[in-house]
């Protein structure tokens, strides 16, 4: 008896150990990355193709930037495949429109770097979910109707490609994944399509100008009740105007070029507001300030419903949506100004006088 029950105790100790070495392998696979030599600084060039609203991102000058390219190629190329009767492919290939060339912007580093990039380098095989190339249209990793992610570096070397499918869970915080060049199918703990699926206006910087407001020892209001208007700094930093018959405060002018200075939007303008309603293309509302490093113009159209303003900085076509107490900071017309005679004079005013 005794020499049986240590044979079956042997018995269960051997499967026990096999038990937990398997689970120690199942666990140690899960932490295997999809790209175990990814490096992030090495990226110079991210490809996320959708069914719409597809994007590039290119690192240039030191800065990440993103353009919208549209529809994935696969569905432009279906919907320029000839109908019954119409020209072949080859026949018109000759009058084929040029490849376009797309706009690009400044990207929002941080959604680039601390999103995409580090998204990448987590990426782990956490749960096989199936190998048959068949179920890549269950989970929507097949290249139309999945999210297809390709990061090259400056020589066009792939670092990293894979398909971002449906959400596993009500949350979206799982996702399956596969490899591109793999028929394998994993489950994995990333919000990938909230993160890969955010539209093209989201990737973008909406920073509108960033210059030192020490600089600056000019600015020009325009288009107030009483015109324009203009004040100049002189070397101790006081400001002048001697045109008008009104004091002023100076320390709001101060506040108008700092708020300006780091000026951020809190959005940009929906892809189908026109901008004839806008109001920018005749706008009479600007700031214009200037100084020893260049000029800034803030360009002010029509105020919206929900307390925004749409305005440009006159570089590009971008269309900001700025915070309505910004724009109040930034554009002084004399009621905000004009400082009330009994107000005490500020420690400069003193200064002058003595």
């Amino acid at each position: 008896m005794i020499i049986i029950f240590v044979v079956l105790l042997g018995i269960v100790l051997m499967q026990n150990k096999k038990q937990e070495r398997t689970y120690k392998e199942q666990q140690e696979a899960k932490n295997i990355p999809f790209f175990p030599d990814f490096n992030p600084d090495a990226v110079a060039n991210i490809k996320v193709t959708k069914i719409n609203d597809s994007l590039d991102f290119k690192r240039e000058g030191g800065y990440w930037m993103v353009a919208n390219t549209g529809m994935s190629p696969q569905i432009k190329e279906n919907m320029e495949k000839p109908k019954e009767g119409e020209q072949s492919t080859a026949e018109v290939e000759e009058t084929r429109q040029p490849e376009e060339n797309y706009t690009y912007y400044r990207a929002d580093e941080t959604q680039v770097t601390d999103g995409i990039l580090k998204a990448i380098k987590d990426l782990k095989r956490e749960e096989h979910v199936s190998r048959d190339k068949e179920s890549h249209t269950k989970f929507y990793v097949s290249p139309i109707v999945g999210i297809d992610v390709t990061a090259e570096d400056t020589d066009g070397n792939v670092l990293a490609h894979f398909i971002v499918g449906k959400a596993s869970d009500m949350t979206s915080t799982s996702n399956y994944v596969r490899q591109a060049d793999e028929d394998d199918v994993y489950e994995v703990r990333q919000g990938l399509q909230n993160l890969f699926n955010k539209p093209f206006n989201a990737w973008r910087d909406k920073t509108m100008y960033q210059f030192d407001k020490s600089l600056i020892n000019k600015i020009l209001f325009v288009g107030t009740p009483d015109g324009d208007v203009e004040f100049t700094k002189d070397d101790s930093g006081a400001w002048h105007n001697e045109t008008i018959e009104w004091p002023f405060d100076e320390a709001k002018i101060n506040t108008a070029i700092e708020t300006m200075s780091y000026l951020k939007a809190l959005d940009f303008a929906s892809p189908h507001i026109r901008r004839e309603d806008t109001g920018l293309d005749e706008s009479t509302k600007k700031v214009v300030v200037s100084g020893t490093e260049g000029s800034y113009e803030l360009i002010i159209g029509n105020a919206t419903k929900d307390g925004k303003y749409n305005c440009s900085t006159g570089i590009d076509d971008s269309i900001y949506m700025a915070k309505e107490s910004d724009i109040k900071a930034i554009f002084l017309e004399r009621q905000t100004l004009e400082k009330s005679t009994s107000q005490a004079p500020t420690e400069q005013e003193q200064a002058k006088a003595e």
